[in-house]
C-alpha cells in the first residue's frame, strides 16, 4: 500500500464498494460536525462545487446528512470533532490520535 491522504466527499459511502475499500485502508479519519457547522462549511465554500448540495433545502441536506453517520462511524477508526474549532486544531487531533492508534 502507498502511503498518502485521500480526501473523499460526502457521499463515498453511499456505495459498497467504496465502504469495502475504506474499511480495508488504515487510518480512516471522520471529520465529525453538527449540521449547522456542515452548513456553514459548504455555503462559505466557493472553490467545490458540492452536486448534492447545490440548490438543495435546508431539510434536504440535513436528511441527507442524518442517513450517512452510521456509515461514517462505521467505516473510520479515527473520529475528530471539528465544532468550533481551527484547522490548526483540528490537524493536532488528527496527528495526535493517528499516533495513539498506530502505537
Amino acid at each position: 500500500k502507498q502511503e498518502g491522504v485521500t480526501a473523499t466527499g460526502g457521499g463515498v459511502i453511499s456505495t459498497d464498494n467504496s465502504l469495502s475499500v475504506l474499511k480495508e485502508a488504515n487510518n480512516v479519519v471522520y471529520l465529525k460536525g453538527r449540521f449547522s457547522t456542515l452548513l456553514t462549511h459548504i455555503n462559505e465554500d466557493t472553490q467545490n462545487i458540492r452536486p448534492l448540495a447545490e440548490g438543495k433545502q435546508k431539510q434536504h441536506l440535513e436528511s441527507l446528512f442524518h442517513s450517512r453517520l452510521e456509515k461514517y462511524e462505521e467505516v473510520a477508526n479515527i473520529s475528530v470533532p471539528i465544532d468550533d474549532l481551527s484547522i490548526e486544531e483540528i490537524v493536532e487531533n488528527i496527528l495526535i490520535q493517528m499516533e495513539a492508534l498506530n502505537q
